[in-house]
């Protein structure tokens, strides 16, 4: 009987990396439909070790054809993260780690909140120097109904001369011109969010505002902020509190899931070795786990954002995205690794590892804080 061909692909286990060729060249009639791992004990799919771009899905940043769509793939993959039972259901450890798409992906993520944050700053300041605007716009029209009284009471004086009464009567229609219109601030919120957003060097807007003299510019989108935080200084607290949540935030995200929780495998050796996990498996959860700091940024914003337009709702707010910031990330990526680790890496009592890492990555952080303290000369 002719032996089996062996693929030149040497076939590997897709959790240890062991090597399979002589399981292979123990067929003897057909490929059987799943097999098991003599190093580490993992029962896999044949089809899914010989042929793993059979089943790569497409939306992944790591398997999307053509390379031009990767952009839209990074935007499905963090959505699909949202779900992380799904999504390690349609990952596997035989599809090859590409760690240069897994970069890249990476580079985005941490860029992704700057612009995230960007954006939503610049249209809070957008917002609130177009409702200001309009604001002072209202006040100059109510106020022009007492100088329309006034001209009218002296126009009706008979004993006026002829140049008065026509300087009076060309004030009492400027007054009434502006009274009457419609649009006030004669620049759209859709617009001067966009040229706060996309133009923020202009020193000159494309809007106008209907004043005593006739129109005059609206404010350029350089001096928003300036307006913005000079009206109140309500508005630089918030901001300076909203860069401090998003910042621990960012960084708590980042730590925990890029490095922090990859690198916690050290502290339980006896789990990695009995199941024999590569460090490649282990990165890869860490680089899809940072999906975590753009949805937590768009939700802290969101609470602060509530809390700024609504002024009842202001401290119930401002504490919501705090305890997000502090010990939202904490709960989210013990979930993530929980499910990590029983749908992908295939290591029994998922939930019982990550609390437990999560457990000692804080221990250690609390004993490596009360070394600094102690040390710190009184």
């Amino acid at each position: 009987m002719t032996p089996p061909v062996v693929p030149e692909r040497a076939p590997q286990c897709p959790r240890c990396g062991y090597d399979l060729r002589g399981a292979v060249a123990a067929w003897r009639d057909a490929c059987p439909m799943s097999g098991t791992c003599t190093e580490c004990g993992l029962t896999f799919v044949w089809a899914e070790i010989l042929l793993p771009q059979k089943f790569e899905p497409p939306w992944c940043v790591e398997f999307t054809k053509p390379p031009q769509r990767f952009g839209r793939a990074c935007l499905g993959t963090i959505l699909r993260s949202a779900r992380p039972w799904r999504f390690w259901s349609a990952l596997n450890m035989s599809m090859p780690v590409r760690s240069a798409r897994l970069g890249a992906y990476l580079a985005m993520l941490l860029l992704l909140p700057l612009l995230l944050s960007w954006i939503v700053m610049q249209t809070g300041a957008a917002l609130r120097v177009r409702l200001l605007v309009q604001r002072q716009a209202i006040m100059q029209v109510r106020q022009t109904q007492p100088q329309i009284t006034r001209l009218r009471r002296m126009l009706a004086d008979t004993t006026l001369d002829t140049v008065w009464r026509i300087r009076l009567q060309q004030q009492l229609v400027m007054f009434q011109r502006f009274s009457a219109a419609n649009w006030l601030v004669r620049h759209s919120y859709p617009a001067a969010i966009a040229e706060a957003v996309l133009v923020p060097w202009r020193s000159k807007s494309s809007g106008a505002v209907n004043t005593w003299v006739g129109p005059q510019p609206y404010t350029p989108p350089r001096d928003l902020h300036v307006l913005a935080m000079g009206e109140t200084g309500r508005a630089r607290v918030l901001l300076n509190m909203t860069t401090r949540v998003l910042t621990m935030t960012g960084m708590l995200a980042a730590t925990w899931n890029a490095v922090t929780m990859p690198l916690a495998f050290v502290l339980l050796p006896w789990s990695r070795r009995r199941a024999k996990v590569r460090w490649a498996h282990l990165l890869r959860v860490g680089c899809y786990g940072l999906a975590v700091v753009p949805v937590l940024v768009a939700v802290t914003f969101l609470l602060v954002a509530i809390g700024y337009a609504v002024s009842g709702l202001q401290p119930a707010s401002l504490a919501a995205a705090h305890l997000l910031g502090r010990y939202g990330i904490v709960l989210v990526t013990v979930v993530w690794w929980a499910v990590a680790i029983r749908c992908y890496l295939y290591i029994p009592r998922g939930w019982v590892i990550a609390p437990a890492l999560a457990v000692l990555l804080l221990l250690l952080l609390a004993v490596g804080v009360l070394l600094v303290v102690s040390n710190v000369p009184s």
